[in-house]
């Protein structure tokens, strides 16, 4: 349920809550046993200013949490547009996200004949940056630029197997993997296990901690050479990159976007207008 509220001043509120009752998941084990996900509650609050304002923005957070179990997130997000000139119009959108989640899907094994399903404990930041330039040379002639930084990284400090896929408590759904069901071969980034208790590490699974950076960029020029008839330059640039730390560091994951090759696309497109 949601209340959106529009002030005397025209400024603007939008809040809203939200519940969730247990339910069994048939894709959180991908293929598995259906999984028992637990109750949750939400709620979210955006405020919004004037606008008709030469600059205005908005700023809102929603937060997110199970009932019996650790997962939860956190957003904040925001935006701030200008009109310096009747001809040009910027905008700029920060967000950043935090999030834990006890059961990120990882692998399935076999045991002994029998699947055995691990997860694992997530921890997650990602935060990113939407900015648009928009600029209007003539009536006939405009500029659209669109650029999107993005910034995300996961670490798994803990594993779990799943030992009862529809107990109604969560301690009793799951085991965590101790010392001695794991050890971690840091030359190879791999972790061996022993999921039946004989002391042997029978199977296992690669590191899946992570640090993923992108930048999405556009540029569009508008071009009406006669009316009705339009023609298009349009280039795009994605750069995108990928590492194992799983620690959120801005400088060094941010920096490192632009080390990243570089695939540029440019396209033309044209149109002609048949008519009287």
């Amino acid at each position: 349920s949601g209340v959106n509220l529009q002030l005397k001043n025209f400024w603007s509120v939008a809040t809203g809550a939200q519940y969730h009752t247990p339910y069994l998941s048939t894709s959180a084990l991908r293929g598995g046993p259906a999984l028992r996900l637990e109750a949750n509650s939400g709620y979210h609050l955006q405020v919004s200013s004037d606008r008709r304002k030469r600059v205005n923005g908005n700023f809102g957070f929603g937060h997110y949490f199970d009932h019996d179990s650790d997962k939860r997130s956190l957003a904040l997000f925001g935006s701030l547009s200008a009109r310096p000139s009747p001809r040009a119009t910027l905008s700029l959108g920060p967000s950043i996200f935090w999030s834990t989640s006890p059961e990120q899907y990882l692998a399935r094994r076999e045991v002994g004949g029998e699947p055995r399903y691990i997860l694992g404990h997530l921890e997650q930041v990602t935060t990113s940056l939407t900015a648009r330039l928009n600029y209007t040379f003539t009536p006939d002639l405009s500029l659209e630029f669109y650029a999107q930084p993005f910034v995300s990284a996961g670490a798994y400090p803990r594993f779990r197997e799943v030992v009862d896929p529809r107990a109604e408590r969560f301690s009793d759904r799951f085991r965590t993997l101790g010392e001695g069901d794991l050890v971690y071969d840091a030359e190879n980034r791999r972790y061996r296990v022993d999921l039946d208790g004989d002391g042997q590490f029978e199977t296992g699974f690669g590191n899946p901690d992570f640090n993923f950076r992108s930048l999405r960029g556009n540029a569009v020029l508008r071009w009406e050479y006669r009316p009705g008839s339009t023609l298009f330059l349009v280039w795009q640039q994605q750069r995108s990159g990928f590492e194992p730390f799983g620690d959120f560091q801005f400088s060094r994951d941010a920096g490192a976007i632009f080390r990243e090759p570089a695939r540029n696309v440019f396209l033309v497109k044209a149109t002609y207008w048949i008519g009287s």
